[in-house]
């Protein structure tokens, strides 16, 4: 009887982009593929290969070799080939839940048009992973999963079961010794079967099973020809072993038949055990991790859901197509090696142009789509000469601060806005410049000629709001207000006809043309009522708010208090926050502490002995920034003096210094429990982390952090390191929010777009720690403190010391009870997805005002998404329990559709009859994630 199995897998794994830019990695690409077709075509015994887990490296690969496609598919329909599920290969916790759905998606359609995708949920390289993965990869029919980095102790056996938080179990194979246990076999029987010894020999604790799992590959290597060959030979001198060229998917289902049984095991996986987990990969090269959040926001909050109500309301413009190119694009970003800021400088360079393109392409369908749903609103309550703000809330929150710019033609008039009972509400306005478009002067004749030949109201590439003209002696002055979108309604053609009869007057000899902007102007108000996920019409109007005078807002040099806080200010810039609900103080709160860092882009790696700078040098300014009805805001400026580096032996921070000015904007708002902080410095230092503490009056055992698609709870102390591979760290990846709770109290810290922070608790202090920069100028280093060796090249990246100007953007709010009961999710993604706004005028509509595209009656139910389904006059909407007990929710749409029912990842349907969501309502279990398709009738 066999004791032994081995499955020898071959395969690479292919960094798209890391210690070299993309096209260099390329070149290697093709030539590796070019090879492995050769070595598959003239040796059946090499009976298959898998092109880790990703199919961009085919799209990668045939742009250079079209003419090798048919040869390709061929070998992928044979399943010789194993390709898919990924696009790309991605970081799991420093992307949207949304982003790895639309990555599984496009990785499984491109499989399909090459021949097939692999059914197994190949995840080899990622620096952890999250608690929902088990139920995304299961969204998609995938019921298996390989993983290696992250897993700790808890895990004894190479097969088990992991758990997501819905109950969703994926059969699960962890690669104790790595994805590369098997790289280099020697081709030499003889060597080649002590390889293979030395291989079982490490396996064998974890292997309770026949079979044995070897991978016969690593980062960007080569198929091994002749491998089959000397596999046969070798194998004959090991006694009681067999062994095959097999794939993934066939080890895991010898792997099912073997175990007698298997243990369960739930959550995420971020144990630095065993393989290093790199977890400063959260906080490295800042700017792009809050590009990542602002491109997604864009696609997932904003052009998604608007793109698929003006579809549903009649616009036929190909929006889809655009959207599915820039989800693209950013995805191109997300390998782990490129949002994680691990990649020579090169590398991130290029990603710049990706963020660059979906912001270009994501903001014109967000204008374009907006525009043409204000002009669907029924605003015929508004005052016919009053200009209408259409605003658009992509979250459940129903009262929020309504914050936006907008272009106003006579924005000195307006002094409040009404809803549509025509309650006055006041609102506070920052006035900025008109853009000139067109500045010309031309005969009458001219003029005429060009008028006449209009047929709509673009003109070069924007678009004319109105028209205004003045005759002055001889001169006709005419004025285009004109814009990037369409404002409301306009009667062209009459329009036309009007200026068309205005230039016949003979005594007009120029015409002076200036195409401009309306005034770019802020308009901020509290909103009390707006349309869950939909539009909410607001008068401008010229009217006072009266006697609602500030309310209870008051700044000063010394405090900024409102109904909710009184914010003291510290003579070191730190505060003290005063919660009047609760009667609870939270004292020396945006505490800003700078340490050493003698890491790489990695990891964090503490400067030994080193003080850290905590403290501004001489007295902070404190000024008044706003003291209006709606915002009272404060801004603080402190000095610190931050080390310049590190000592050229990096054991220590050099005695230079820089003094480094940093700028806090604090703001209250008037009906706003809240405090918003917007902080601005110049990084001029290398080699050092800047965080701001906020610390708590109570003791907390862990913290309730926003992970992909629910909520995670962490200690707050950080396990032993004592056998561990990689020094464990308290700083982990984080969403829009994380909670700290103690007795009955407990306070959370909003984020837009920084993911890293870390839950402190000692006989001193319970704190949290929020990262904003995190400088060190190497890809990695092989002389650290918390990781022994490298993780890649030793290569210089002084765009990593990130330096330069930087701004982020964050929030405090205190509560009583939970986190759950507090509402706090929808209040940071009320936070984290503000509300967007369009001027628009006074029309008839097939909109009513106030209609939400869809609502959840469930405050526990969170929508994620709302998008255009692939079938045709349809909708997705994917939402998800954020709780750890069942629910229930109706779900109301913006108008009677016919028939919804639920469906897969992949639109595959999977309730038997229609469900009743408005009447019956959906259940959902614990943290579970569910996608619905709602027809058009």
């Amino acid at each position: 009887m066999n004791l032994r199995h081995l499955v020898v897998v071959p395969h690479t794994h292919w960094d798209r982009e890391w210690y070299m830019p993309f096209e260099r990695f390329r070149k290697r690409l093709v030539s590796m593929v070019d090879h492995l077709l050769e070595v598959l075509e003239n040796d059946r015994a090499f009976t298959c290969f898998e092109l880790d887990g990703q199919t961009i490296l085919l799209d990668d690969y045939l742009a250079i070799r079209p003419e090798n496609r048919k040869r390709l598919e061929k070998l992928i329909r044979q399943e010789r080939i194993l390709i898919g599920p990924w696009y790309v290969q991605p970081d799991e916790f420093l992307v949207t839940g949304e982003s790895l759905i639309r990555n599984l998606r496009m990785g499984i359609r491109s499989a399909k048009k090459y021949g097939k995708a692999s059914s197994v949920g190949y995840l080899p390289d990622q620096f952890g992973h999250i608690a929902q993965m088990p139920q995304v990869l299961a969204g998609f029919g995938i019921r298996s999963a390989v993983v290696w980095r992250g897993v700790g102790r808890t895990v004894t056996e190479t097969q088990f079961l992991w758990e997501s938080p819905d109950g969703t179990q994926l059969f699960t194979v962890y690669l104790a010794t790595s994805y590369g246990n098997g790289a280099f076999l020697p081709l030499n029987p003889k060597q080649l079967s002590d390889s293979l010894r030395r291989v079982i020999q490490k396996l064998e604790p974890y292997c309770s099973i026949r079979s044995m799992l070897i991978m016969n590959g690593l980062d960007h290597l080569e198929p091994q020809e002749g491998l089959p060959e000397q596999l046969e030979k070798a194998v004959r001198r090991l006694e009681g072993v067999t062994a095959e060229i097999g794939s993934l998917d066939a080890f895991i289902q010898q792997a099912r038949k073997q175990a007698r049984s298997l243990s369960v095991h739930r959550g995420e996986f971020r144990s630095p055990e065993r393989a290093p987990l790199l977890p400063g990969v959260t906080s490295t090269r800042i700017r792009q991790k809050q590009r990542a959040f602002e491109c997604c926001r864009l696609l997932e909050r904003y052009v998604e859901p608007l793109s698929a109500w003006a579809g549903l309301c009649g616009d036929t413009r190909p929006h889809g197509s655009f959207i599915e190119h820039a989800w693209r694009l950013i995805l191109q970003n997300q390998p782990h090696d490129s949002i994680c800021g691990c990649s020579v400088d090169k590398v991130h360079e290029e990603m710049e142009t990706r963020f660059d393109r979906v912001e270009q392409l994501g903001k014109a369908l967000q204008k374009d789509c907006m525009s043409f749903l204000a002009s669907q609103v029924d605003s015929r309550h508004a005052p016919a000469d009053s200009p209408v703000l259409c605003v658009f809330n992509p979250t459940a929150a129903r009262f929020q601060l309504v914050d936006v710019e907008v272009d106003l033609e006579e924005p000195d008039f307006i002094q409040s806005v009404k809803d549509a009972d025509g309650s006055i509400i006041p609102l506070q306005k920052t006035v900025g410049e008109r853009e000139l478009f067109v500045q010309t002067e031309e005969t009458p004749e001219m003029v005429r000629s060009m008028v006449s030949g209009m047929e709509d109201r673009e003109l070069i590439g924007y678009y004319i709001n109105n028209v205004l003209w003045r005759k002055d002696g001889n001169i006709l002055h005419l004025n285009l207000i004109m814009g990037r979108a369409p404002a409301g309604e306009i009667d062209f053609d009459k329009r036309r006809k009007e200026l068309l009869a205005a230039l016949e007057d003979p005594t007009i000899a120029t015409v002076k043309i200036r195409g401009i902007s309306g005034a770019r102007t802020t308009i901020r108000f509290p909103a009390k009522e707006l349309a869950p996920h939909g539009l909410t019409l607001y008068s401008l109007s010229g009217e006072s708010a009266g006697g609602s005078a500030s309310g209870g807002l008051e700044a000063s040099k010394e405090k900024l208090e409102n109904q909710h806080y009184r914010i003291t200010i510290n003579s070191d810039g730190t505060i003290d926050i005063l919660d009047k609900d609760l009667a609870i103080e939270y004292a020396r709160c945006l505490h800003f502490i700078d340490e050493g860092d003698r890491g790489d882009t990695y990891n964090f790696d503490e400067v030994q002995g080193a003080q850290p700078v905590a403290a501004p040098v001489g007295p902070v300014a404190v000024s008044v920034i706003e003291n209006g009805p709606v915002r009272a805001a404060v801004r603080i400026e402190a000095v610190y003096r931050i080390p310049e580096r590190l000592t050229p032996e990096r054991d220590a921070r050099s005695t230079a210094a820089v003094e480094t000015r940093i700028k806090t904007e604090i703001s209250l708002y008037r009906d706003t429990k809240r405090i918003d902080f917007r902080v601005s410095l110049e990084n001029k230092s290398e080699d050092h982390r800047l965080r701001v503490w906020f610390h708590a009056p109570f003791k907390a055992s862990d913290a309730v952090v926003e992970t992909t698609f629910g909520t995670v709870r962490r200690p707050v102390s950080v396990e032993p390191a004592e056998g561990f591979l990689e020094k464990p760290v308290g700083t982990g990846p984080q969403k829009c929010f994380t909670c700290l709770e103690g007795g009955s109290t407990g306070f959370a810290l909003f984020n837009r777009g920084i993911p890293e922070i870390e839950a402190l608790f000692n006989e001193k202090i319970s704190a949290l720690a929020l990262t904003l920069i995190r400088s060190i100028g190497w890809l990695s280093r092989d002389d650290l403190f918390c990781r022994p060796g490298g993780a890649g090249p030793q290569f210089k990246t002084p765009g990593a010391q990130s330096q330069g100007r930087h701004s982020f953007e964050f929030a405090f709010l205190s509560y009583a009870g939970n986190f759950v009961d507090a509402g706090i999710a929808h209040a940071a993604h009320a936070y984290a997805f503000p509300p967007i706004a369009a001027i628009t005028n006074r029309h008839n509509g097939k909109l009513r005002n106030r209609a939400s595209l869809v609502a959840a009656d469930n405050s526990n139910i969170i929508i994620s998404a709302i998008e255009r389904s692939r079938q045709k006059d349809s909708l997705l909407v994917r939402m998800y329990n954020g709780t750890e007990s069942s629910q229930r929710t109706r779900v109301i749409l913006w108008k009677p559709l016919d028939g919804a029912h639920e469906v897969n990842f992949l639109e595959r349907q999977l309730s038997q009859g229609p469900l009743s969501l408005s009447r019956k309502g959906i259940s959902f279990r614990p943290g579970e994630i569910k996608t619905i398709r709602v027809n058009r009738k």
